[in-house]
């Protein structure tokens, strides 16, 4: 069944998969928007806009079995700045999520494994809005795959972040920006964003991984030192929490 999908911007995130060993700091410049709209003639269209106010949009095939759950068919998109060198993002799919949170307010998640930009792999997650409750209060912190404390996160609003270091150590505040974290721990500087890691988008089984991630820089005056980090939980998203929603939603 095609449909038109809602209109919505999402906070975008590009980042290289998980596991290949290159750093998360590959994928921090492309930073931006990913757009869901409808044109007036009732046409699917996707748009990326990256912080340096690169564009491109492609008309897509959207469908939508269930009413959480969307599918955007593969497409390409190439992404244009005059003065600079198009890019030409190639999506294998897109998988469009709503869901419900504590207080009944709808956010949708849109999430991409299948991406290519000038042929190099990246992954891509769109969040409406912050990382949301669904995650848990408490997120684990790891730096190359080493726990080193938890994040825990307010209920509401963007203030009271905290982040308590492994063994129980003190606190420590975590500023609240525009584009992601920040805070100070062990002689480095922690600075990162909010991103999906994966939908599981299964009839009855629906879940989503996420949570933060990015780059830890010595403070030192040494040579750059910069490892990965990320904080992620895994949240189950229930038929019960969407079932009076109404599939494809107005505009967000």
């Amino acid at each position: 069944m095609s449909l038109a999908f809602p209109r919505v911007q999402f906070e975008l995130t590009v980042t290289p998969p998980r596991g290949q060993g290159r750093p998360v700091s590959q994928g921090v410049r492309y930073l931006g928007s990913l757009f869901l709209d409808v044109d007036t003639n009732g046409n699917n269209l996707v748009g990326v806009r990256l912080t340096n106010l690169a564009f491109g949009s492609q008309q897509v095939s959207y469908s939508s079995q269930r009413n959480r759950v969307g599918q955007i068919a593969g497409f390409s998109v190439t992404v244009s700045l005059n003065g600079q060198s198009d890019q030409h993002w190639v999506f294998d799919g897109i998988t469009v999520l709503l869901v419900s949170g504590p207080n009944q307010e709808t956010r949708l998640y849109a999430f991409s494994t299948g991406l290519t930009i000038d042929t190099v792999p990246f992954v891509v997650s769109g969040l409406a809005g912050p990382i949301a409750y669904e995650f848990g209060p408490t997120l684990t912190v790891t730096e190359g795959n080493t726990p080193i404390g938890t994040l825990t996160l307010p209920a509401s609003g963007s203030s009271g972040v905290q982040f308590t270091p492994q063994g129980n150590g003190t606190p420590i505040p975590v500023d609240v920006t525009a584009t992601g974290l920040h805070w100070n721990f062990n002689n480095k500087s922690y600075s990162g964003f909010p991103a999906l890691f994966s939908i599981d988008a299964s009839p009855g089984n629906a879940s989503v991984t996420g949570g933060y991630e990015g780059v830890a820089t010595s403070l030192s005056g040494g040579p750059r030192d910069e490892d990965d980090w990320e904080a992620s939980a895994r949240g189950p998203i229930e038929e019960g929490e969407v079932a009076q929603a109404t599939w494809p939603l107005a505009e967000v």
